[in-house]
């Protein structure tokens, strides 16, 4: 008998201490059901499979990400469809992930993510080279042997500019 009020008194301080018997029951389902959103996201798949890095600052072609994210599907479940908008506010809504969707000059792009072979280089073309009298004076000449440059010495002078990543 005297096991058993002991048990008891024991159990009322937990329920006084947490709020509830077993601790917080709601943080863990909560944090079970984020992991089970995470693994059984198609999304988050496609990139790590295809080598999609998360990334602050870098970009990507929303039309080539679209693109890798439906060759990708086929292959896995050819019944599987989505709408571009529907690609875009999932992969923007991502847990743990901060990818918002937008345009840099006319190319619209996905803010946050690259591909894994991307080099952090933008190569700039040769059209672009001559007409473009935007650019910020303190930009380095470029030769027609090196026309691309590093994309942090761009700097925010030329982020109007159509460059493509």
């Amino acid at each position: 008998m005297m096991w058993f009020i002991q048990h008891a008194i024991e159990g009322w301080q937990e329920l006084q201490r947490r709020g509830s018997f077993y601790g917080s029951t709601k943080d863990k389902a909560r944090a079970a059901a984020m992991k089970y959103k995470e693994d059984s996201s198609p999304h988050l798949a496609w990139m790590e499979e295809e080598g999609i890095v998360v990334e602050h600052g870098a970009r990507m072609n929303a039309g080539e990400a679209y693109r890798s994210f439906k060759n990708h599907m086929k292959d896995e479940n050819p019944y599987f469809t989505t709408t571009k908008k529907e690609f875009r506010d999932t992969l923007s809504s991502l847990p743990r992930c901060q990818i918002c969707y937008g345009r840099f000059g006319t190319e619209r792009i996905f803010r946050g993510i690259r591909s894994k072979t991307s080099t952090g280089r933008i190569s700039l073309s040769s059209s672009l080279l001559t007409r473009n009298k935007r650019l910020s004076p303190e930009m380095p000449k470029l030769t027609e042997k090196s026309r691309s440059i590093p994309s942090e010495r761009l700097g925010s002078q030329a982020e109007g500019d159509t460059l493509r990543s």
